[in-house]
């Protein structure tokens, strides 16, 4: 009697351990299997299934539209000729207040990472699938909203978001090689609009401020900079983040 009970015990055990095995087969299989399509899908994308991706040739030869402007002879703007009202401006000529609200409202992390922050990607998916929270932003770092910015999206369909987002990482990460951090910065300023058909730093500095893109103080920077008003991937809630007591320290320095 105690050998029958013995048996059946063992084979209970063992078809419990055989179900175990068939499950984590079963996982494995399936992660391995997602895995390689995932890969598929990325490589699709890298050899221009979807459209070809900018090469480090264009990418080196980005130029931006200039407004021209018009002087009377004793030095008076008369006006100004533009596609976009647009005046490039070098890293130097950019107020450190203007890059510490960008960097503190759109992507901290931009000293760390190169093109593409998995920290901030991982919490936006975490939040906007899981808990379905919509205010965490888009995830994106200043290169991949340059490469955004650069090449505009071509596609409005929900389902070719993850083709476009890996565009961007791919067009992110060549930028990063070939430019330095402060050049991303110079590129991304110099292009982004700030509403109004005025785009890039210094002509949104004259327009709003009537100042240059040097001077502009902290709470100019924190009103226009830290929340452009097409291409920010962040929430208007950023706007006044230097000027909160939450803010980052690392960024909030008046020069």
């Amino acid at each position: 009697m105690n050998k029958k009970k013995t048996t059946t015990r063992k084979k209970a055990t063992k078809k419990k351990q055989s179900i175990f095995v068939r499950v984590f087969k079963t996982i494995l299989l399936s992660a391995l299997l997602g895995a390689i399509l995932v890969g598929l899908f990325v490589c699709c994308v890298y050899y221009g299934m979807w459209g070809k991706i900018p090469d480090y040739r264009n990418l080196r030869e980005i130029r931006n539209n200039e407004a021209s402007s018009l002087y009377s002879e004793d030095g008076e703007l008369l006006g100004k000729y533009y596609v976009e009202n647009r005046t490039n401006v070098m890293f130097g000529s950019i107020s450190r207040n203007a890059v510490n609200a960008l960097i503190a409202t759109e992507d901290v992390r931009f000293y760390e990472h190169h093109g593409f922050d998995k920290v901030s990607m991982l919490r936006v998916l975490f939040k906007t699938l899981l808990l379905g929270d919509k205010s965490s932003g888009g995830g994106s770092t200043i290169s991949q909203q340059l490469a955004k910015n650069l090449y505009p999206r071509q596609y409005s369909s929900r389902f070719m978001i993850p083709v476009i987002k890996i565009k961007e990482i791919i067009t992110a990460h060549r930028l990063e090689k070939l430019y330095t951090k402060d050049e991303i910065l110079t590129l991304y300023l110099n292009t982004v609009s700030f509403g109004e058909g005025t785009f890039g730093i210094e002509s949104a500095a004259q327009k709003y401020f009537s100042t240059t893109a040097t001077r502009l103080s902290v709470p100019e920077a924190a009103h226009r900079v830290s929340a452009p008003v097409e291409f920010s991937d962040r929430t208007f809630e950023g706007t006044f983040l230097l000027q909160s007591p939450g803010a980052s320290r690392s960024h909030v320095t008046t020069t």
